[in-house]
Formats: C-alpha cells, sequence, structure tokens
C-alpha cells in the first residue's frame, strides 16, 4: 500500500474518533456533529475525486456538448 493511502486512512480515523469525542467528551448534539461532517466531508471527497479518479479536460468534452443537425424530411 502506497504512503498516501496510509495518510488518508489515518485522517478518517482521526475525524471518527474527534466526532466520537465531541459527542462523549464535550456534549455536542449528534445532529450538530453531523451536520459539520457532511459539510467538511462533502467538498473534501469532491476534491479526492478529482485529483484521484482521472477526470480528463480533453476533446471528449468538446465532442459531447457538440449539438448534432437535424435531417430534414
Amino acid at each position: 500500500m502506497s504512503k498516501i493511502h496510509y495518510l488518508m486512512m489515518a485522517i478518517c480515523g482521526l475525524m471518527v474518533l474527534g466526532a466520537l469525542a465531541a459527542i462523549f467528551l464535550f456534549g455536542a448534539s449528534i445532529n450538530i456533529v453531523f451536520l459539520v461532517a457532511m459539510l467538511v466531508i462533502c467538498p473534501l471527497l469532491h476534491f479526492v475525486m478529482m485529483r484521484f479518479m482521472g477526470h480528463s479536460h480533453g476533446d471528449s468534452q468538446e465532442q459531447h456538448n457538440q449539438v448534432t443537425p437535424r435531417k430534414e424530411s
């Protein structure tokens, strides 16, 4: 496994431990912890997905957006 994989696993584990600490040690509401987690995780996962999923900005995008003319009968 790569170093990045270990780093990502460590970050995810620390986030879970942080959420549990906020709930049990600091008395935070589960709803608030869940809302904050979603507000943080959603943009973070979009960044990771765009970075590592091979999203390209090549010619296929231009071909996808082209409108084909209709044949008149």
